[in-house]
């Protein structure tokens, strides 16, 4: 990984060792409950008078002053203010020609599926009742974990850089299964096939789910279920025999589902790879490690907690642009990107003419046939048998390939 990202190893850390320590300095802490504790501790148990007096001068109450401007408390997907357009924030004459352009351009961008946008976070909604509290503060410490989508090299031979995907608060008594449950990727639960011949056949079942996360030497596989198979055999195997520089790694293998967090000894801010799928892979980072406290989550059935997701995970049609893509189309000569992502509606419309596939195209669908599908797309998608029938003999209004006929009746 050094090697691949440049980016320099720092001593492993342990976990365990970390909530230890922070403990034993709790421990030396001494945190007062009450007014006689602070007045004890400041040496003033006999000066009730000069006590009452500092505490009355260093009062909080004395900051606030009815000219202050109010401040709102940030909370990550939560604001008590309604945004305001570039209109209504407008104080200069809005006859000027920048400012005109100026609220062209936002408007423009208003609703665009291909602006990328910074890190949006995902509303996480904290149960406020302390009767739902089932962790005690102090007990554990809270991991931030960060995923991303690892550089590849395009067709232009420009190699992309990772981009952040998702984040989670993880506990050091979450297992490591725990928090792959979680991972948002379209490769979940899913296999794909081929379809281009017949869009309405459904995908088969996935009766195994194997993948592994590969930490610090270490693979730590998903054997839950008998039937999935250990991908880092292949990978163990032709370190000992292929290369001379691997060989003296000491390459271990664990299972993730018996395996805690407070069990890792890690390379802080490194990245690490979760693999899942055949060859998907995900990069991901120990990014900041915390004590549990009174200030974050405490009930345990929420770990691993969602922190942050990237806004720009979602991909939109290639060709409409409005509505998320359900079908990926490779090895096409009519389609400008390669792979192009399109939704039921433009697959359809453009890739079939009288029912029947149009040019050479390979198509998998990455979602059940009649999932995601709102009324324009039902409509198309139960017309779609009707051309099925039509006689080839009846002469199409326009030749060669083209948008087809559901389209135009549409």
């Amino acid at each position: 990984m050094d090697k691949i990202y440049s980016i320099p190893k720092s001593e492993p850390v342990s976990f365990k060792k970390i909530l230890d320590e922070f403990v034993t300095e709790l421990k030396k802490t001494e945190f007062p409950e009450n007014d006689q504790d602070v007045q004890r501790l400041m040496g003033m148990e006999r000066k009730n008078t000069v006590y009452e007096k500092v505490k009355s001068s260093t009062s909080l109450e004395l900051l606030d002053s009815p000219d202050d401007v109010r401040v709102a408390p940030y909370v990550p997907g939560i604001s008590e203010f309604k945004r305001k357009t570039t209109k209504q924030n407008l104080t200069i004459d809005a006859r000027l020609n920048s400012v005109q352009k100026l609220i062209k351009e936002k408007e423009a961008s208003y609703g665009s599926p291909f602006i990328k946008t910074q890190d949006s976070f995902k509303q996480v909604h904290t149960p406020v009742n302390p009767a739902d509290h089932n962790l005690e503060p102090f007990s554990d410490v809270v991991i931030s974990v960060r995923f991303y989508r690892p550089k590849t090299d395009t067709p232009l031979k420009r190699r992309t850089y990772p981009t952040f995907s998702e984040e989670f608060k993880c506990l050091g008594s979450n297992f490591l299964s725990e928090l792959r449950d979680k991972i948002s990727c379209v490769c979940n639960k899913k296999r794909f096939f081929e379809l281009s011949e017949n869009p309405k056949v459904e995908n088969p079942e996935k009766l195994c789910d194997p993948g592994f996360f590969f930490i610090e030497n270490t693979f730590y596989n998903d054997m839950r279920n008998p039937a999935n198979a250990d991908y880092s055999e292949v990978i163990r195997e032709w370190s000992r025999k292929k290369t001379k520089c691997y060989q003296k790694i000491p390459f271990q293998t664990r299972r993730m589902e018996k395996t805690r967090f407070i069990d890792l000894e890690v390379s802080l801010g490194f990245p690490q790879l979760y693999q899942h799928h055949g060859n998907c892979e995900h990069l991901f980072t120990f990014s900041y490690v915390e004590l549990l406290s009174i200030h974050t989550c405490l009930v345990r059935e929420l770990y691993p907690l969602l922190k942050s997701v990237n806004a720009y995970n979602a991909k939109f049609c290639h060709m409409c642009g409005k509505r998320e893509y359900v079908y990926v189309v490779k090895n096409s000569k009519r389609q400008l990107h390669d792979p192009a992502y399109l939704c039921s509606v433009c697959f359809i419309s453009f890739h079939y003419v009288n029912g029947k596939k149009v040019d050479e195209f390979n198509a998998y669908r990455l979602v059940s046939y009649n999932e995601k599908l709102d009324d324009h797309e039902c409509f198309i998608v139960e017309h779609l048998e009707v051309f099925d029938d039509i006689d080839e003999s009846v002469e199409e209004e326009e030749e060669g390939p083209g948008p087809s006929k559901i389209k135009k009746e549409i």
